[in-house]
């Protein structure tokens, strides 16, 4: 086996990148596929299968694509996780709205969403009493 960092088809920090793979005798990577029931690959293995005996090279524009179409989907899991801290802050401000203008009771809420809200609130509140601390030393 070599290493993929001279290989055509190198992408850092991939999947191909990690896997420890067989290679052909011109030098590239051999990779088992499997397919799904319309034909496209959903796996690669780097040794044979039930449902992975078709071989390609790694340079294969098919696994390349199929490479690259997970890297998508891993950048828009992270751009999902990272909204997620901004959503969170809106239904809070959304909650606290709601229960000012007496559309809901705070006590109506469930006793564990409460008890999150308000662990919450009190960690929002020593972040900004530290920050004036801070900015009364500096």
């Amino acid at each position: 086996m070599r290493s993929r960092k001279g290989s055509p088809a190198f992408h850092p920090g991939s999947r191909l990148d990690q896997l420890s793979i067989p290679v052909d005798p011109g030098g590239n990577d051999m990779l088992y596929i499997e397919r799904n029931a319309e034909g496209k690959i959903v796996a690669l293995h780097k040794q044979a299968g039930k449902t992975a005996l078709e071989q390609k090279i790694s340079i294969d524009e098919e696994v390349i694509a199929f490479l690259e179409g997970d890297a998508k989907a891993e950048a828009l899991i992270h751009a999902l996780t990272v909204t997620d801290n901004h959503l969170i802050r809106i239904i809070e401000d959304l909650i606290d709205l709601l229960v000012k203008k007496n559309i809901i009771m705070y006590t109506e809420l469930p006793a564990e969403a409460q008890k999150k809200l308000q662990l919450r609130r009190q960690f929002r509140k020593n972040i900004a009493m530290a920050d004036i601390i801070v900015d009364d030393i500096v």
